[in-house]
């Protein structure tokens, strides 16, 4: 990394059931299918993104917060795919 600290935020909106308290961005569904277009999105945007601020490890990131939705919506082998796609596209730094 460049010296500079940078916190990367994922949002993960999938629920299979809504919690009416919650007022978060949020799609309800059972269908895993959409979150794996959603991880495969978010694995473009991360690349034009660290291609912008200039390669893998100028993008770096020292922190990584999960938001949602229900991060454990995902299967472990949707997390695996969202995780390597950000291994991809930007250095992790020390957490």
């Amino acid at each position: 990394m460049n010296g500079h600290v940078r916190h990367l935020y994922v949002h993960l909106p999938f629920c299979d059931t809504v919690c009416y308290y919650c007022g978060c961005n949020k799609v309800v569904t059972r269908d895993h299918g959409r979150s794996e277009k959603y991880i495969n999105y978010l694995g473009r945007e991360m690349a034009n993104v660290a291609a912008a601020l200039g390669g893998p490890r100028a993008a770096g990131y020292s922190q990584l917060h999960w938001g949602g939705g229900t991060p454990t919506f995902l299967s472990g082998e949707e997390m695996r795919a969202l995780l390597g796609r950000m291994q991809d596209a930007m250095e992790r730094g020390n957490l």
